[in-house]
């Protein structure tokens, strides 16, 4: 039987409570509510989020409701515009009694903005459509969060940026991959064999 460090008997490792091999304990741990494994869901999402778009700016001011139901607007405007149904709307609402945000935009409202800028600069290698840009990091106040879902409203308004974002994607050919050729006829021998076997 194992022996642990200090002393002690250890189970085989195929046994419950055996040691992992990072040295944690196996075998069932505290177990959580619903509630509580529905949070850390949540919050794993939230983390994975950042990761692709960042960490939304911490703001200079509280952000009032009426700024962030603007922008909120917005976005729906363009999802609605470019979307073709295929993406969800933005939703987001302060707790009730709330009339300021005192924190970072949420992600469920800075993945969007960051998602949408990407998108226009895709599409836009030469910066035609520069004086709809924003920087999504630079959203630190009630301001600069208003003249943002401006921006985001002439894009929806502009028929050239709809059109290149909603054109369909062709997909790339791998290099080196040449486009298959087309098949040479068939030879009247070669025909023959054929509709001998049909």
């Amino acid at each position: 039987m194992p022996v642990g460090p200090g002393g002690e008997q250890l189970p085989y490792p195929d046994e419950e409570g055996a040691p992992m091999p990072g040295g944690a304990p196996a075998g069932p741990g505290p177990q959580m509510s619903d509630e509580e494994l529905a949070q850390r869901a949540v919050e794993a999402d939230q983390m994975e989020t950042q990761a692709v778009v960042g960490v939304p700016p911490e703001p200079t001011e509280p952000y009032t409701a009426k700024a962030l139901g603007t922008v909120v607007s917005a976005l729906n405007e363009v999802i609605d515009a470019f979307g073709g149904g295929a993406l969800p709307s933005v939703g987001f609402e302060l707790p009730e009694g709330e009339r300021h945000l005192n924190s970072s935009l949420p992600v469920e409202i800075y993945a969007p903005l960051v998602g949408i800028t990407n998108a226009v600069r895709a599409v836009d290698p030469e910066g035609q459509f520069e004086e709809l840009m924003f920087d999504p990091e630079s959203l630190v106040d009630n301001t600069s969060l208003t003249m943002a879902a401006g921006k985001l409203t002439q894009m929806t308004r502009d028929e050239r940026l709809k059109e290149l974002l909603t054109a369909p994607v062709e997909a790339p050919v791998p290099e080196g991959e040449a486009e298959m050729a087309e098949p040479e006829p068939l030879s009247e021998e070669e025909e023959a064999v054929f509709a001998g076997r049909v």
